[in-house]
């Protein structure tokens, strides 16, 4: 028989909460009569039918006793980092009577926000190896998720300040190609510039215009960038195991940014178009 790595519950069946999409689901009689029955995950479906015929009907070896599966439930796709998913449910009673030395996977301790959690989990530990009922079959294992969700954070911290660095050049690269563009374009409409400022036009409509047409050219291209990004997103997260969500702030930063890009860089190349003399515009 193949080995298959899997994480198994034991629960009271009132607290199954997954679809069942085949076969049965764990009755009130099946944990009365201590029924060695399981349902597992469609994930862990997959997995067995490459080395069996069957699923529901066949069994499953648990710590050396057989179990039947009897249905089939719809995978949890929910990604936690500090608890596995789960692929075998089983009735708490048929698994304790033939585990005695098992009461359960742990202690699920709840604290305040401000707690110190590595303290507490120790005081907890510490009761449990000195008055524990089940303190002489076996030892206790402290697991923090606060100083794992903090080492994780700040590795997310230094990728996400690697990023921002990143996307930093990127848009003063970006910048300066917009300035560029802005000074050509000056260059090219000096006798338009000249004939509107002797027809009456001031300095400030003049360097007003050309910066509605660098924050124009900017702010299309941002947001034509976070559309195509999205759907490059999304078309990605058809292949993942989760859903992609976006939210409003990101398109509003994608727009405000592009705006300010263009803004920043149109500021030169608008200046010296109103620092020429007309007659020289106008030659």
């Amino acid at each position: 028989m193949a080995r298959l790595f899997l994480f198994c519950i034991v629960i009271n069946v009132n607290k199954f909460k997954s679809k069942i999409i085949k076969g049965d689901g764990i009755g009130v009689v099946d944990n009365d009569l201590r029924t060695r029955s399981a349902v597992v995950s469609n994930e862990f479906t997959d997995t067995w039918k490459k080395t069996h015929d069957k699923v529901i009907g066949s069994y499953v070896n648990l710590k050396g006793y057989n179990y039947k599966i009897v249905g089939e439930f719809k995978a949890n796709q929910l990604v936690n980092l500090f608890q596995d998913t789960t692929d075998i449910y089983v009735p708490k009673s048929a698994y304790q009577h033939v585990e005695l030395y098992n009461k359960g996977d742990g202690v699920l301790v709840t604290m305040k926000k401000d707690a110190d959690s590595h303290s507490v989990l120790k005081t907890v530990a510490k009761n449990l190896r000195t008055k524990g009922s089940v303190k002489y079959r076996g030892s206790y294992h402290i697991q923090d998720n606060a100083q794992a969700a903090s080492a994780v954070s700040q590795i997310l911290k230094g990728i996400t300040a690697f990023v921002s660095l990143i996307a930093a050049i990127s848009l003063f690269i970006a910048g300066i190609g917009v300035m560029n563009m802005t000074y050509i374009s000056v260059a090219e409409r000096m006798p338009e510039i000249g004939i509107r400022r002797a027809i009456g036009a001031r300095s400030k409509d003049v360097i007003f215009q050309f910066l509605v047409e660098g924050t124009m050219l900017t702010t299309i291209g941002g947001i034509v960038g976070y559309f195509g990004g999205s759907s490059l997103a999304m078309l990605i997260g058809l292949a993942l195991p989760f859903k992609v969500s976006f939210e409003p702030s990101s398109f509003w930063l994608a727009f405000l940014v592009s705006f300010a890009i263009g803004l920043i860089f149109s500021v030169g190349p608008a200046r010296t178009a109103t620092k020429k003399n007309l007659v020289e515009l106008m030659r």
